[in-house]
């Protein structure tokens, strides 16, 4: 039969059952099985109903066994366009080469995701079918063209990896769904069980199978491509992999002696497997691997390769693990660092390729006699026992083993070369990991690298070395941060598995390991949540006893309200490395990672348990914070070593057995500039020629970073303005200010009314107000807000951003934080206090500003790191919370007006009088001899908007809360009360100054805000491009509070709307308070000087 004939009758039997009205979808598949299979002799289209229920494609259609492409379909009279834009459309056409989508009637055909024909055979309108004139031919066209489909060769790195990883991203997904539905094989399940039971705690969770379903994804695609790397003939199969795979991997080995092809057929993703296959089949291997064993990440393409992979698979899965390549030059650093202190503080004169051995006494061999008794006896182990515990895709291991093998190559000792690999190397180097595909890579690149694959070709037979039984290379896979796991009482599936786990946990807690160099990931938010490692962050041993907490100083709480950056994965490494060194009784760890933590104030405990832990720590700070805007002292551009926005640091921690000293001697050095210079730098440099500077951490920061100690010690007496005002608390956030916040009260109110009027259904005030990912429970909250009876309330004054005062819902079921306990004292209209930065990551200090109402976080800035916490003058009797309740049941301070009291410390006041020789009086100051609590504030407000006191202090602003010198001159105080309440008054628009407004509005128009641009030439302000604020002198329009250029932002977030009457006034009065605030702060510097200068006269 021809194809004419065969599309004949395939037309025939969809009439006769499209005209019995009961035809759906899966009533055509077997005309359609039967049109496939015609078109040419050992054509197979295969549809199983267990496979596609899992998310596989409808057909899979094979030619003597290889898959040749796949056809989906969907039920005649659906729309192929609907379906085109769904997301199982999406995977398929991102991850199979050759697919065709059909409603029986209509076919597309797409080629490596792209659209190649389409053609229609007929039309039927409900009741009668009608072919097309020409639909057969086009259809049988489209039809031998997909036969005709053949992969493409592939010779690059990048391309084989976006390919296999589109392959590997359905197979995961279809693993999901199996799990999903109870389908799942006994194969799935026992290695699910096995995982969870010996090396990742909790992966049998039912909310973790997705990441079971990337494990064995991504050990299909990499154990695949290891194999393929082995193979040296034209053909490749699935059966061929076990024996391929090198015998030094034994997990990924056993794992494909396991799923053999009978079992490998009985799972619904075994087509893909066969895709993955072919593709390596079609792939120049010897072209991937062209530049194997080059510096930089371009040139590996094993790096390469695993990059691109994860990226195609899944970005997130990289972000959440805070997965990067270290450069060649940092790695390069570390390692000959190394093996220097190795050499001149640990007395190994062959520093990393120390061979020998040391003998352990009384070995605790982590069994037990049936009494319950532990097995303890003598063995010797290797000295120099290396590991890299985040080691990725190996670089640092490999650098290691770069390191060693150099030093036999320079004195032409080949000949001990494979002995020394099998004796005294790889029974001391290991690593572990914690995905599946960085694993594989390491593997491959350690064997290839042994092997001789990364010399020239001439080195390469002298040097290469054959692996025989029962060597294996040290990478494990393992989750470092999760305990180490005793041995699960049921038998398991998985011997290999088994022997992985039991040598993972003997490296994890019994081997004296020296070395722990690496570049552990970097994730704020961290996927590592388990008991034990933030057991350890925390100062609980895994024996019972204490140790120095990251969560404590000096012996007491850090008194963070929401430390998180402790829980970042790099943090937790580093307390894991420092815990393995403690463990063995010294050692060295060496690593890059974020340098958040020599100065952040919140990694304060941190520094000081690692001064507690080791004798000499040396960082190395390499900057590059993006988010910092980092620039190098002269002023240049600096750039960061990796592609991310955090800055860098390397650090090097040693820790002598027995211990030298109390705390540790710390050294810092720092590179900054352009990316290559920094590499340059790096290659030219080891740990003696760096430029360390000795620094001096002291109490209560104990920053690894050089300070003026004469300076800071100045500075430590001040009192930290939380501390003046012990009641205080971040700013709000809201979460969705569009709906919760307006220019105009009436639309506000007009808003919520509709948003809670019961005409309206959930749905529609969700669409109609809410973003598509924001999770508010609409239900639930119209249903309080309804009930509350007292909603008028809610409706308040917010201070949003610098002189922008905006109507504000405040009511707490809307908002992300309200922060209630602290800003109800600020909703009454009838209070004052400040607003600042804990940290700023600007380059200067101006981040503190007046508010009189709710306040925002981002008040005075929005940038990261830089939130804002609101101080208020005054606190009222509500029903509070504890801390405000004892401070209003403990104050001195009869209530006040309205019943408040102030929010100010006794000793702080105290102490003022006592400098001062003055009274206090919490209603306010009456008589000369009195000063108020408004004082305090103005004098602060003062104080804090000193030039001087901002240049001065500006290395120590940036890392906590401001402090507030004391002076014990009257007169200053005096003086600087008057300033501060002058600069209060404006920034609260409620001086009289501001009615001298200094500039015009001279030109008509619509007044609507477009592009806002500054004019220095004319001094205007353009809000668009007729019309124009004139008189605005440059300093004005370029002054900043905070992390706003105030009279930029302020209009740019007008942009599109018009500038009423009031608008066009309150804007020319910030022009008048930003004037009047410059000239105020020059006063304030010169009262201080006339006073005595800096410091202040104590």
């Amino acid at each position: 039969m021809d194809h004419a004939d065969s599309i004949r009758t395939y037309l025939s039997a969809l009439r006769d059952k499209l005209n019995t009205g009961a035809a759906t979808e899966h009533t055509h598949r077997a005309a359609l099985e039967a049109l496939l299979q015609g078109l040419a002799p050992g054509l197979r289209a295969i549809n199983e109903p267990s496979h596609v229920a899992c998310g596989a494609p409808d057909f899979v259609v094979t030619h003597q066994g290889a898959t040749v492409g796949y056809v989906e379909t969907k039920d005649v009279g659906l729309s192929l366009d609907a379906a085109e834009r769904s997301d199982q459309l999406k995977r398929y056409r991102e991850g199979l080469h050759n697919l065709i989508l059909t409603d029986y009637l209509e076919f597309r055909h797409f080629v490596d995701g792209e659209p190649r024909a389409t053609a229609r055979l007929a039309r039927w309108d409900g009741r009668k079918l009608s072919r097309d004139a020409d639909g057969a031919e086009k259809v049988a066209s489209l039809l031998a063209d997909f036969l005709a489909q053949a992969p493409a060769e592939i010779n690059t790195p990048q391309d084989l990896a976006e390919r296999m990883a589109r392959l590997a991203h359905l197979i995961r997904e279809i693993i999901v769904e199996t799990f999903r539905q109870g389908h799942e094989s006994s194969f799935l399940k026992h290695w699910r069980l096995d995982l969870a039971g010996r090396l990742i705690a909790g992966l049998d969770d039912p909310e973790r199978t997705p990441e079971f379903a990337d494990m064995i994804a991504q050990t299909l695609a990499y154990g695949l491509f290891s194999a393929r790397l082995m193979d040296t003939t034209p053909g490749f199969e699935v059966r061929e992999a076990a024996d391929l795979i090198s015998e030094t991997t034994p997990l990924l080995r056993d794992f494909f002696y396991q799923i053999t092809a009978p079992q490998l057929k009985k799972e619904p993703f075994a087509p893909f497997v066969d895709d993955l296959v072919t593709l390596l089949r079609h792939t120049d291997m010897g072209a991937v691997l062209a530049d194997f064993g080059k510096r930089t990440r371009q040139q590996d393409p094993t790096v390469h390769f695993y990059e691109t992979f994860l990226a195609a698979y899944d970005p997130r899965l990289r972000e959440t693990r805070g997965v990067y390549y270290t450069p060649y030059p940092v790695v390069d650093y570390i390692v000959r660092a190394v093996d220097h202190l190795l050499k001149e503080r640990f007395g190994c004169p062959e520093g990393l390729a120390d061979g020998s051995t040391i003998s352990i006494p009384n070995w605790d061999s982590g069994k037990t006699t049936r009494d319950g008794r532990q097995m303890r006896k003598t063995r010797d182990e290797p000295k120099v026992t290396v590991l890299d515990p985040a080691c990725g895709t190996g670089t640092f291991l490999y650098a290691v083993v770069d390191h060693i093998r150099q030093r036999y190559m320079d004195s032409g000792n080949a000949g001990m070369w494979p002995s020394y690999v099998r004796q005294r190397l790889l029974p001391r180097l290991f690593g572990f990991e914690l995905l599946m595909a960085p694993y594989a890579v390491a593997h491959l690149k350690l064997a290839l690298q042994l092997m001789g694959q990364d010399l020239d070709e001439g080195l390469r037979q002298t040097w290469a070395y054959s692996f025989a039984d029962p060597d294996r290379i040290g990478v494990y896979l393992c989750n470092t941060l999760e305990e180490p796991g005793k041995e699960p009482d049921h038998p398991l599936f998985n011997d290999t598995l088994a022997a992985e786990t039991h040598k993972a946990n003997e490296i994890k807690s019994l081997l004296p390991i020296m070395v722990v160099l690496g570049n552990p990931p970097y994730s704020g938010h961290s996927a590592n949540k388990g008991d034990w490692i933030n057991g350890l962050l925390k100062g609980k041993l895994p024996d019972g006893s204490k140790a120095p907490s990251y969560y404590h100083i000096d012996g007491k709480p850090l008194g963070e309200r929401n430390p998180k950056w402790l829980q970042d994965d790099y943090v937790k490494f580093i307390r894991w490395s420092q815990w393995r060194i403690e463990r063995s009784g010294g050692g060295i760890l060496a690593m890059i990672t974020n340098h958040g933590y020599l100065d952040n104030p919140t990694f304060r405990g941190m520094r000081r348990a690692l001064m507690d832990a080791f004798d000499e720590i040396r960082v190395l700070d390499l900057h590059g914070n993006v988010k910092k805007k980092e620039v190098a002292p002269d002023g240049g551009k600096d750039e960061n070593v990796f592609d991310i926005q955090q800055g860098t640091a390397i650090l090097l921690a040693i820790k002598h057995p027995p211990r030298q000293s109390k705390l540790a001697q710390v050294h810092h050095a720092e590179l900054w500039g352009p990316r290559e210079e920094k590499y340059r730098r790096l290659a030219e440099m080891d740990v003696e020629t760096t430029p360390w500077q000795l620094v001096q951490p002291r109490a209560p920061f104990y920053l690894f970073t050089p300070r003026d100690t004469d300076l800071l010690a100045e500075y430590d007496r001040g009192w930290k303005i939380t501390d003046v005002f012990p009641v205080n608390s971040v700013g709000v956030v809201t979460a969705r200010d569009k709906f919760v916040l307006d220019f105009d009260e009436t639309a506000l109110r007009s808003r919520i009314a509709d948003f809670t009027d019961p005409a309206n259904t959930d749905e529609f005030v969700r669409q109609k107000y809410l973003s598509t990912r924001d999770g508010l429970p609409v239900s639930e909250v119209r249903r309080l807000l309804c009930k509350d009876s007292q909603l008028d309330r809610a409706f308040v004054r917010s201070a949003y951003r610098p002189f922008d005062r905006r109507s504000l819902f405040y009511h707490p079921s809307v908002l992300e934080r309200s922060r209630l306990e602290i800003m109800r004292h600020m909703a009454s209209g009838q209070n004052r206090g400040l607003h600042l930065c804990r940290q700023i990551v600007s380059e200067e200090w101006r981040h503190v500003l007046a508010t009189d109402a709710v306040t925002d976080d981002c008040y005075v800035s929005n940038k990261t790191r830089e939130r804002g916490y609101t101080l208020p003058l005054y606190v009222y009797h509500f029903a509070t919370a504890d801390q405000q309740k004892q401070l209003l049941d403990a104050s001195p301070w009869p209530a006040g007006e309205g019943g408040r009291v102030p929010n100010l410390s006794p000793a702080f006041v105290a102490e003022l009088e006592t400098r001062l020789g003055l009274r206090f009086a919490p209603a306010g100051a009456t008589e000369a001899g009195e000063f108020g609590p408004e004082d305090v504030l103005h004098y602060a407000y003062a104080v804090f908007h000193s030039p001087a006191y901002r240049a001065r202090y500006a290395e120590f602003l940036k890392i906590d809360f401001p402090r507030l010198p004391l002076t014990a001159d009257a007169a200053l105080f005096r003086a600087l009360c008057a300033k501060g309440g002058e600069l209060v008054a404006l920034h609260l628009m409620e001086s009289p100054a501001l009615n001298r407004l200094v500039t015009r509005f001279p030109v008509p128009g619509d007044n609507v805000v477009g592009k806002v641009r500054y004019d220095d030439n004319h001094r205007r302000v353009h809000i668009n491009a007729a019309q124009y604020f004139e008189g605005v002198e440059p300093e004005v329009w370029a002054f900043q509070v905070g992390g706003y250029q105030v009279l930029d932002k302020w209009l740019k977030d007008r942009q599109g709307r018009k500038l009423e009457h009031d608008d066009l006034e309150h804007y020319q009065r910030i022009v008048v308070a930003l004037g009047e605030t410059m000239r105020l702060m020059g006063e304030i510097d010169e009262a201080i000087e006339e006073h005595g200068g800096w410091p202040l006269a104590a």
